[in-house]
């Protein structure tokens, strides 16, 4: 009998936890899977499945959902003994960040309150897609400055994908800049390509945010990524030189604010040579060597101010030109003949000593020449004897002294003669004595020229004997 009552007893609590959860649990939530992996820029689906004990309505909903997460219904209706089921979607988009998530579906009883859950882990994976991984953007970034872009697209597909077209644009703050298309002709699998470009900021662009919107579109597949840099305002100051002057160097520098922003305080500096700077003429500059420095005060983008300053060669050039025309006379016009005049003896002037003049001709005027007259001069305190050397002079007395004349009819090119006279001081003087020049007057096509020899000195000075 005791052994009885005990299993009366034991069938008891079987009975009671066999019945138990049905009697504390009205509905329960399962799945068959704990996990699902889904490629980005793709759409999978899972089921959960809700069993209730009693007919009963739920409410269904995600805790931390993401805006890519969807269920098929938040409202299902379960008769009892029956399993309802529970679509969820996972479509990441093509900028979700790769990883593992953890979601959590939680279904409400609408009659008795009660709330069960399910977690499931989403692994978002790239697979089949082709990718803009990152976009750098370098270089001046301020107006007129040059900007790279470089942006790296990455091959997630399992086979070689061809023509993918890359769509570039650039926003400043109010307007777009820049763009461009780029075809890349072929990918492997695993595949990086690096696109790159440059370009240049305008003049006065704008001081500001600027964006970067980067699309890679493949057989109707979308990969964007944005990027956003910075223009800095700043001053940019452009020179143009603009010469107007011939005879030497004559500048305007036009100097120009092409940026964003006021030029307080703006230095330009040219380099002149030493000899230059001996001819400058122009705006005050501050000179340190061969470094001429201008300083232009206040500059608002757009405004241009000059500087102007002159190298003038015109006086370097008169000297120039003056010096050829000397050349040119001494070299046409005096040198064209010589006449050279000396004594040939140098002794003491004794009265009755004999003494030689002679006068050297030569024409080098390179043509004959014709009516030559040889012209000089002895002083009175010098008498002229009859015996000269080659043609015979004439002679004409005056109170001053004598005059000697010869007469040439022509001399070739490069003729020369050589005429001799003798004289006799009529004293004695213990010095030297200058002797005035022979000059010669000829005739070439026409033309008369004059030219004089070089004084002669007689004598030498007397010294007393101790």
């Amino acid at each position: 009998m005791q052994w009885c009552k005990i299993m009366k007893k034991v069938l008891l609590a079987m009975l009671i936890s066999l019945l138990l959860p049905q009697l504390t649990l009205a509905f329960m939530i399962t799945s068959s899977e704990n996990s699902v992996s889904v490629p980005i820029g793709s759409s999978v689906q899972a089921e959960v499945q809700l069993y209730s004990n009693i007919n009963d309505k739920f409410a269904i909903n995600i805790v931390d959902s993401k805006s890519w997460i969807s269920l098929s219904n938040t409202r299902l209706d379960v008769n009892a003994g029956e399993t309802g089921i529970i679509k969820i979607s996972f479509s990441p988009y093509m900028d979700t960040p790769i990883g593992l998530y953890k979601i959590k579906i939680i279904a409400e009883s609408l009659s008795t309150d009660e709330k069960e859950s399910k977690e499931l882990y989403v692994s978002v994976i790239k697979e089949g897609i082709i990718e803009i991984e990152k976009v750098f953007v370098t270089g001046d970034l301020k107006p007129t400055g040059r900007v790279d872009l470089s942006i790296l697209c990455r091959s997630f597909k399992a086979t070689t994908t061809q023509d993918i077209i890359l769509n570039v644009r650039i926003n400043s703050p109010t307007k777009e800049i820049f763009s461009f298309s780029k075809v890349i002709q072929k990918m492997d699998p695993d595949e990086s390509a690096n696109v790159k470009q440059f370009f240049y900021l305008k003049e006065f662009a704008e001081a500001g945010k600027y964006t970067l919107n980067a699309e890679l579109v493949d057989e109707e597949k979308i990969s964007t990524m944005e990027q956003t840099f910075v223009v800095q305002a700043t001053p940019v100051i452009k020179e143009e030189v603009r010469d107007f002057l011939v005879l030497g160097t004559g500048k305007i520098i036009a100097v120009t604010n092409v940026g964003n922003k006021n030029a307080d305080y703006v230095t330009i500096d040219k380099t002149i040579s030493d000899i230059d700077k001996i001819f400058y003429t122009g705006d005050t500059a501050k000179i340190s060597g061969n470094i001429f420095t201008w300083e232009v005060i206040g500059l608002q983008p757009g405004e241009e101010k000059s500087i102007t300053y002159v190298i003038n060669y015109v006086p370097l050039l008169i000297v120039i030109i003056v010096f050829l025309i000397l050349l040119w006379y001494y070299m046409f016009r005096v040198r064209i003949f010589v006449i050279k005049k000396k004594i040939l003896q140098k002794k003491l002037i004794k009265e009755g000593s004999e003494f030689t003049v002679g006068i050297d001709i030569k024409n080098n005027t390179g043509g004959a020449i014709k009516d030559i007259v040889i012209k000089d001069f002895v002083q009175a305190v010098f008498k002229v004897q009859d015996d000269a050397h080659g043609p015979k002079p004439t002679k004409k007395a005056t109170p001053m002294g004598t005059e000697i004349r010869w007469r040439i009819d022509s001399l070739a090119k490069g003729e020369d003669r050589i005429l001799t006279y003798k004289i006799t001081p009529i004293f004695s003087i213990h010095d030297k004595v200058h002797l005035p020049s022979a000059t010669i007057r000829f005739n070439k096509k026409g033309t008369l020229t004059e030219v004089m020899s070089s004084h002669a000195t007689i004598g030498i000075v007397h010294k007393e004997e101790k």
